[in-house]
């Protein structure tokens, strides 16, 4: 135990710590939560990297972060493979598919950083606090911050970027995430440098929402016009979107007064790619630098090239097949959809459609990475007598057929057969109908998708 952090410590617990931030120290000092789990929380409660450190130094563990082993080279422009392309427009809150969240995060900022490991860090917000109860949270902003249209950052365009996010007129694909909440009554200007955020109740998660895992949540001015985005700059980060061409790709400039000083890099030109052999074959013929993601089965080349990188994430990314459950069909009964989960055989889901690189899920969408997941949840296994109890159960011991509609994304078309195939045990025959992100989604209205 190192004395000097021990001290620092306990200055910040008897002067500054609330209830919750104490709790969150009693818990490392427990042995009840390890180094990752105390530095994601701690940054999400809002603690600064000194006394993350200290309470680390304190209790025998690492430091919190180390130091970068080099520089980054200056200068040059990288060559960025993005796929699928952006569907609809640019407007950030109506960001609903990963190539127009590249798009956007290329040029734009957040309040919040979210790491690899998920946990977050200061961007344009230097601080945020919880109270006691976490139902109000205060933000401090970076000071000195401007858009690239030469207007100051301030809590005007923080209050009017959340109040878009959460409005229900707005069209905000970001709604399902605030509902319940923040209201947009609830986002409140203290002054120029603070941001109060009054929730619809407690929640001690609240500022993954202001982070860039909620990638519509990019700042924008006040006065910010919508349709705007793509023609003129006015984000905060450090590149300008000055090029887009739908489906083709989206050129970028170093911005000459970001808050960060000198970017690295000259600029960045992104490629769009629709289909992932395509991005995989330039990727190795080294027409691009950097590719966003990969698909697994498409993907296998990069994944045996020794030319090539992989950088893997613990995060919350997770493939999903929705159906349909506000008709009148078989899947409308739960023990019917029960039934379907039990033919899945997870494991083998994992290692034929990501090489073993993922973690079987459980049926949520709250991943191991998250504090709130409830890990005392048995895993779900393949079970087939059960998944037939629970058919005859709901009065379909035969089976029956149904469409199931879903995306062609990633590997979501190959989840689907297996998903099809899974099916065929217990009598239910899938008709699988793959449409685009576009027609997939429609206008992302009841009615309309």
């Amino acid at each position: 135990m190192n004395r000097e952090d021990m001290s620092r410590l306990d200055d910040y617990r008897l002067n500054e710590a609330g209830p919750l931030e104490n709790d969150l120290v009693d818990e490392l000092a427990d042995g009840a939560m390890d180094r990752e789990d105390f530095i994601r929380r701690a940054t999400v409660l809002g603690l600064s990297m000194s006394v993350i450190g200290a309470a680390l130094g304190a209790y025998g563990s690492s430091p919190a972060f180390a130091a970068p082993a080099s520089i980054a080279q200056v200068g040059g422009r990288l060559r960025l493979g993005c796929t699928p392309p952006p569907e609809g427009k640019l407007d950030p809150h109506l960001y609903v598919n990963t190539g127009q969240q590249v798009t956007g995060s290329v040029t734009g900022e957040f309040l919040v950083h979210a790491t690899r490991s998920l946990a977050l860090l200061p961007e344009l917000a230097l601080s945020w606090k919880p109270n006691a109860r976490a139902t109000v949270w205060t933000y401090k902003l970076r000071p000195g911050v401007k858009f690239q249209n030469g207007q100051p950052f301030t809590a005007d365009d923080v209050v009017a970027t959340f109040k878009r996010l959460t409005d229900p007129k707005s069209g905000s694909q970001a709604l399902s995430a605030f509902k319940g909440v923040l209201s947009p009554s609830g986002v409140r200007k203290i002054n120029n440098l603070t941001v109060q955020f009054r929730l619809d109740g407690p929640n001690a998660s609240f500022p993954y929402l202001t982070s860039s895992t909620t990638y519509q949540a990019i700042l924008l001015p006040a006065d910010y016009k919508v349709g705007t985005f793509e023609k003129t700059p006015q984000t905060t980060g450090a590149f300008r979107l000055v090029g887009y061409t739908p489906g083709v790709g989206a050129k970028y400039e170093r911005n000459p007064g970001w808050w960060g000083g000198k970017a690295s890099l000259d600029g960045v030109d992104a490629t769009y790619f629709s289909e992932d052999s395509a991005i995989v074959s330039a990727l190795l013929g080294n027409q691009i630098d950097l590719i966003n993601q990969i698909n697994v089965v498409t993907g296998r080349a990069l994944l045996n090239s020794p030319r090539v990188k992989i950088f893997p994430a613990r995060g919350a990314p997770h493939r999903q097949i929705c159906m349909r459950v506000d008709a009148k069909n078989e899947l409308k009964d739960p023990r019917v959809r029960r039934a379907i989960a039990l033919t899945l055989d997870r494991p083998g889901i994992v290692k034929t459609l990501f090489n073993n690189l993922g973690q079987p899920g459980n049926d949520s969408p709250f991943a191991p990475v998250y504090p709130s997941t409830d890990k005392s949840v048995p895993q779900r296994k393949k079970d087939i007598p059960a998944a037939r109890a629970l058919m005859a159960a709901a009065g379909v011991p035969n089976g029956f057929e149904a469409t199931l509609t879903t995306e062609r994304v990633q590997e979501i078309p190959d989840y689907a057969v297996l998903v099809q195939n899974a099916c065929r045990e217990i009598g239910v025959k899938l008709n699988l109908k793959i449409e685009t992100d576009s027609a997939y989604y429609g206008k992302a209205q009841p009615g309309q998708s």
